[in-house]
């Protein structure tokens, strides 16, 4: 009895060359090394077709070694013995039947095994286009929420202003504070006019190097804290924001608060912290691209590169990228000056 056993099978596949082999210890276990080094273990459903490959090889290695030998039994027989090609042939094609049953068999098992390997593969690519399309929507709902929730805070600030400069003074009255400004610039308050006005706290040395501060990181002494004011009408807050251009020639000098200082005073709208950063990066990109004039309004960002050209609204970050890119938005509508 002539007992077969290979230990290595050179295998293609997904255009890659591999040497199959089993480990002396288990045959059950067989891995695989590619021509360049990489050595993976293959997994249960590989295996079973490395076996089947395996039986296929065998099944064609008999039927040669058959062939060999009966041409070679044919050809030392006698002449006067010889079988006529007829039988020869009947007497092959009755042992290779099993054979070619077998082969079949194992061509099936090959063919049922690459089917449910490429089923597996098929429903995990439908699974990952699925949930990568689920991902974008939740995205984009998430976005969506964050910025319609933006809108509401902003929409809850529109009585109030900053305003910004000012020293902080002990015993101070920050209502008194802001009908001054108000005198300064030309708008009449009175405290019956204001609901509620307040220094913001103080900022913490992380907050003043988040925002851009040159404050270093041994200093106790930050700006003093803005002074949010809440107008009662807001008629009267937009008159009051409006004209703070007035304040372009105007120190703390002249507000006759007993304060000494040159320092100039400004007025700006209460805006959330995400249209706060938004602002930031369009200042930078003011700066970069030479824009004249920057503002805000109810919230709304407006850069104007001079005062020939249209205001463009700054929505979101993507439109400083627009701009960055060709210099260029569609322009707001409408267009509210600052």
């Amino acid at each position: 009895m002539i007992i077969l056993h290979f230990h290595l099978l050179y295998y293609r596949s997904s255009n890659m060359d591999y040497f199959i082999y089993t480990s002396h210890q288990s045959e059950s276990s067989w891995s695989a090394v590619s021509k360049d080094g990489g050595h993976v273990l293959l997994t249960a459903c590989d295996t079973s077709s490395v076996h089947c490959l395996m039986q296929i090889f065998t099944t064609f290695f008999f039927i040669f070694w058959c062939l060999h030998v009966s041409v070679y039994v044919t050809s030392e027989m006698p002449s006067n013995d010889k079988p006529s090609l007829k039988d020869l042939e009947s007497l092959l094609d009755s042992k290779l039947k099993p054979i070619h049953s077998r082969l079949d068999d194992l061509f099936k098992k090959v063919d049922d095994n690459y089917k449910a390997l490429q089923a597996r593969l098929d429903s995990l690519e439908a699974r990952n286009a699925s949930l990568e399309a689920e991902n974008a929507k939740l995205a984009s709902k998430l976005q969506f929420c964050e910025a319609s929730l933006n809108n509401l805070e902003q929409n809850s600030r529109r009585e109030h202003v900053e305003i910004s400069g000012i020293p902080e003074a002990e015993d101070e009255n920050t209502k008194e504070i802001a009908i001054k400004v108000g005198s300064l610039i030309g708008v009449d308050i009175t405290e019956s006019d204001l609901s509620v006005s307040h220094r913001l706290p103080k900022q913490s040395y992380r907050d003043v190097v988040r925002e851009g501060s040159q404050a270093s990181s041994n200093s106790s002494r930050f700006r003093a804290p803005n002074i949010i004011v809440k107008f009662v009408r807001r008629e009267l807050r937009d008159r009051f924001y409006k004209a703070r251009k007035f304040l372009r020639d105007k120190t703390i000098e002249d507000l006759d608060l007993g304060l000494h200082s040159e320092n100039k005073i400004y007025i700006s709208e209460n805006l959330t912290q995400i249209n706060k950063d938004l602002f930031k990066d369009s200042l930078k990109v003011r700066k970069d691209l030479k824009y004249k004039y920057i503002w805000t309004f109810y919230g709304r960002i407006y850069l104007r590169r001079d005062s020939q050209s249209p205001a463009v609204a700054i929505n979101k970050k993507s439109d400083l990228d627009i701009l960055k890119q060709d210099g260029r938005v569609h322009p707001s509508s409408p267009q509210p000056t600052g």
